[in-house]
């Protein structure tokens, strides 16, 4: 401040003020309203089974991991729900080693390098639907970042406003992330998921299906654990 008088001092003192008192809400009401329209945007029910959404059925076909390996699906999401998915499943088994795999096929074959495939077939029905929680985690985090700007206590200080807006803006930011870069769960977390108690029928131990949302894109990669003997 050195080499400011003391009208300019004030001045300064009457635009900071002035940025706090009205620009500042004027921003939070602005930002408010576009976070309510993002949060309406998911097909999200809030249990009293007033929220009507579209279905809508997607065809899926993996690229084999190996050449045994494969996934084909047919599936309708209605929401942030899969309500019915008929899957077929079908693993590569070296030398009957996978024996986790090995044991629940429905199908088989042989070839001369002594591997098989082993076919299983599961679905997903409508009164046990897989949940895509990732929709849900995004919308949750849309709806902290309303929270915190709709505190009716605003910051009374540019320090306040900086880190409350920061956090606002990493609320939205993990929200982004959710669907353009969802997290890839371990081989246990989706073995303990209640999605995979959901099938029916199970599939064989140490074997484990996800569904995510990859931006406009809906994924099924195949995970499976070995059980080597």
């Amino acid at each position: 401040m050195v080499g400011l008088d003391h009208s300019e001092l004030m001045a300064l003192h009457q635009e900071y003020e002035w940025v706090l008192t009205e620009e500042l809400p004027r921003a939070y009401s602005q930002l408010t309203h576009v976070l309510e329209e993002c949060v309406q945007l998911f097909p999200i029910s809030d249990g009293d089974g007033s929220t009507v959404t579209k279905s809508e059925k997607f065809i899926m076909s993996a690229a084999p991991h190996t050449t045994l390996d494969h996934v084909k699906a047919v599936v309708t999401i209605s929401g942030d729900s899969i309500m019915q998915a008929d899957i077929n499943v079908r693993l590569g088994v070296s030398d009957g080693k996978r024996s986790g795999v090995a044991s629940g096929g429905s199908g088989s074959g042989s070839s001369g390098s002594g591997t098989s495939s082993a076919l299983q077939r599961t679905s997903v029905t409508p009164d046990a639907p897989w949940r895509l929680q990732q929709i849900q985690d995004a919308c949750n985090y849309l709806k902290q970042a309303l929270v915190l700007l709709q505190n009716n206590d605003l910051p009374k200080t540019g320090e306040g406003s900086v880190s409350q807006l920061s956090r606002v803006c990493q609320a939205v930011q993990q929200s982004r992330q959710c669907l353009l870069v969802p997290r890839r769960r371990t081989i246990e977390e989706l073995l303990a998921s209640p999605n995979m108690k959901a099938l029916s029928p199970p599939l064989v131990p140490d074997t484990a299906l996800s569904f995510y949302i990859q931006v406009n894109k809906l994924l099924h990669p195949g995970d499976s654990a070995s059980t080597y003997t």
